[in-house]
């Protein structure tokens, strides 16, 4: 499929993508503080708002073929502004390289910029579920290639050892953890590992990092277990790995940074 260029609304001078937000009710954890679920949603809200406007959105993606999938994401954050607060969100694309596209943002709550994330993802051919190359030439990206963060999304490991696991949660898919690709979405499984520590522990540390790894799909009626790995985790990092009920597989991996 051929990319009429010149039919783009953005043009490369308009690499960076800006739009407003504000803390609501939505959005807020019981601190009344813009909370991780809360934070995760609006950065994908703002991707697929950018990447339909370049060219490169859900549906657009379909007519070749192939669809995102997010594959890790890394988070530093600095403060959580409180419910109400202005946000002004800012999003970008890096030169892809190979199998993978890679997205970055800036968040800022007036004139302090509190956050910054990195992501990596890969398309995915609709039919095959397999990887497809990104290349400049049959997608429209526009890079931004000055001024980039410096940091990339975190690879994540875990134990194998199961003695080293502690359950944590099970969770069952519903119809409404569904997203546009028929499969759970993203964030669900930030919701997951948040529900899976307890309430008391959520007033006693700050979050400052959140990373996550996207290792497989996790489809409606599937169920997965959510446990804290005991042996990589330590008082300001914790590992938390979803592996899939009978199907011996994670489903993802995430890291929280406090202190």
């Amino acid at each position: 499929m051929e990319i009429e260029f010149e039919t783009l609304k953005v043009k490369m001078s308009e690499a960076i993508f800006k739009k407003d937000y504000e803390v609501n009710t939505f959005t807020t954890n019981p601190a009344k503080r813009l909370g991780v679920l809360g934070l995760v949603g609006i950065l994908q809200d703002i991707a697929a708002i950018h990447a339909e406007k370049m060219g490169f959105g859900y549906d657009q993606m379909l007519e070749r073929g192939s669809f995102w999938v997010l594959a890790r994401q890394s988070i530093r954050i600095s403060h959580w502004p409180e419910l109400f607060s202005p946000l002004e969100v800012r999003t970008w694309s890096r030169e892809p390289k190979g199998f993978n596209a890679y997205r970055e943002f800036e968040i800022l709550s007036g004139d302090q910029k509190i956050a910054d994330c990195t992501t990596t993802w890969v398309a995915l051919d609709v039919e095959k579920r397999r990887p497809v190359e990104i290349r400049r030439d049959n997608l429209p990206f526009f890079p931004r290639t000055e001024s980039l963060l410096n940091y990339e999304a975190k690879k994540l490991m875990i134990s194998r050892e199961v003695s080293d696991l502690e359950i944590r949660g099970s969770f069952a898919t519903r119809n409404s953890d569904l997203d546009l690709n028929g499969h759970v979405n993203n964030t669900k499984f930030s919701q997951w590992v948040i529900d899976s520590i307890p309430f008391a522990r959520h007033t006693e540390f700050k979050v400052v990092g959140y990373h996550i790894n996207f290792l497989s799909e996790v489809k409606l009626d599937d169920e997965v277990t959510v446990f804290k790995d005991l042996k990589s985790s330590t008082d300001n990092n914790h590992l938390f790995v979803g592996l899939l009920k009978n199907k011996e597989k994670p489903a993802f991996i995430v890291e929280i940074e406090t202190e």
